[in-house]
């Protein structure tokens, strides 16, 4: 149980740390710490790919759904 409680994140090498950072706080055991919603979680994370140069246009996030989901017609 206490494994469930308080888990330990292990991220790959190629995870830089502000992104590493942005997910722990997404998946905090804490709920006050936690991002309240996706719209909170969205905000430092479209951030963090601006200023790491990995913004997407959404042509291109359009594409990316098509080829790995399927979603969208």
């Amino acid at each position: 149980m206490a494994a469930i409680r308080n888990p330990k994140l292990t991220f790959p090498p190629y995870v830089e740390k502000p992104l590493q950072g942005l997910i722990k706080g997404a998946l905090t055991v804490d709920l006050r710490s936690r991002f309240r919603s996706a719209g909170e979680f969205a905000g430092p994370l479209f951030g963090y790919l601006l200023d790491s140069g990995q913004a997407l246009t959404s042509a291109q996030v359009k594409e990316q759904l098509e080829g790995v989901l399927g979603i969208i017609a």
